[in-house]
């Protein structure tokens, strides 16, 4: 099958399928972190697929194209945030990005088998009116982005968001969790098919190097911001009251923004010292790194208010690390198996957070099982190749749907 895909890509996943010419143009360009997204890539290349992938990077200055054996990479350039970028990219519904997006597509749909968009946004609506069968995954909810972020940016993506939407009989929908499925039929009654985030198999130790008691008292955070929907601070505070009971525990906090000189870090310093104490903030770590932070620590704490899938929480039960996240915090009890495989809590009481962590640390019995039952869940429901048959298979529907033989969703 002749693949396309339309989305953010991690450039830098994409480096061992490319030609020796292309890969080291490739290493201008950083892209936009996908690992959903590059484990399907990666999925399909290695199933003898041809892929072609159509996105965005901000270090482009004119379209760029990449090769390798079965995979064409086309990058358009993405304006920046800096001097207005961000907005001038709103206030024109991403028009530039589109049209770019647009004629890449064009270039290569007579070739292609089947298009799938990833986000409801740019790459959506480059995908509208290709002619090709087409899948859009939804892999966030533009209502509760803009509830906890409200400002212009996030509204004028709410728009673009509702027009995709609107187009709903021209595509099949795809819902990256159960949650999210829930929200896009109870808020537009538009039917999704259900088919999870994958982890890649090189983030999944084998069973028989699991291990058996917990080695560390460090916990592990990782976000991608401050803000309210990431819920940091609370997590602080609920390590603060943590170390009264425990002061051998450290929190390691992971992400572009947790490093001294960040804005928002200096504020807690100044305001919260007492947050600081025996915290890490490690700012950014390569996402081949992340296996190895997780696998030294206690547990994975992600207090995060809402996902609509949430991959770290496969990173850490792919080392079996036991997580802790929030009870009503999207498709987060989805994931961990409605507690089965991870423990849920208010992720709004610092309390509530403190005694699950200390649980954790002070049982070893109950660490160990946690551990295993997340590792079973992960290997028995998100696994690279299982996601890809499923994949493969709505992509067989959608084409036949395209060619009269049935009905999206169906």
């Amino acid at each position: 099958m002749r693949i396309g895909i339309a989305s953010p890509v991690t450039m830098a996943a994409l480096l061992p399928y490319l030609d020796p010419e292309s890969a080291e143009k490739s290493k201008i360009f950083s892209g936009m972190k996908a690992p959903a997204v590059d484990a399907l890539i990666s999925g399909f290349l290695q199933a003898g697929h041809e892929v072609v992938v159509f996105t965005l990077d901000l270090d482009v200055k004119r379209p760029e194209i990449l090769t390798g054996k079965n995979l064409k990479v086309y990058i358009g350039k993405y304006r920046r945030n800096g001097k207005g970028g961000g907005y001038r990219r709103a206030a024109t519904f991403f028009s530039s990005e589109i049209k770019q997006l647009r004629s890449f597509i064009c270039q290569e749909a007579a070739e292609l088998d089947v298009l799938h968009a990833h986000w409801s946004y740019e790459y959506a609506i480059a995908g509208l009116g290709s002619g090709l069968p087409l899948c859009v995954t939804f892999r966030d909810f533009a209502p509760a982005i803009l509830k906890l972020r409200p400002d212009f940016y996030r509204f004028m993506r709410l728009l673009m968001n509702r027009y995709v939407v609107s187009k709903h009989g021209c595509y099949q929908a795809v819902a990256n969790s159960h949650y999210m499925s829930s929200l896009l039929k109870g808020k537009w009654g538009l039917d999704s098919v259900v088919i999870p985030n994958p982890i890649h198999p090189d983030g999944v130790i084998s069973e028989a190097d699991l291990p058996e008691f917990r080695q560390s008292r460090r916990i592990i955070s990782i976000s991608n911001g401050w803000g309210q929907r990431k819920n940091i601070e609370t997590l602080l505070a609920a390590f603060a009251l943590l170390r009264k009971e425990l002061p051998e525990a450290e929190l390691e906090l992971i992400g572009g923004c947790f490093h001294r000189g960040d804005a928002d870090t200096e504020k807690v310093f100044q305001n919260h010292p007492e947050w600081t104490e025996n915290v890490i903030f490690a700012g950014h770590i390569q996402h081949s790194a992340l296996s190895n932070e997780i696998r030294k620590s206690a547990l994975l704490m992600h207090p995060s208010r809402e996902e609509s899938f949430g991959n770290i929480l496969l990173e850490a039960m792919g080392q079996g690390v036991p997580v802790i996240g929030g009870r009503f915090s999207g498709a987060v009890p989805d994931v961990l198996d409605h507690g089965n495989a991870g423990v849920l809590c208010d992720i709004n009481d610092p309390e509530a957070i403190k005694n699950e962590m200390l649980k954790l640390l002070s049982d070893d019995d109950l660490w160990r099982q946690y551990s295993r039952a997340g590792y079973r869940h992960l290997k028995e429901n998100f696994m690279l190749d299982k996601i890809i048959s499923l994949t493969l298979d709505m992509y067989e529907r959608t084409i036949a749907e395209k060619n009269g033989e049935t009905t999206y969703g169906k």
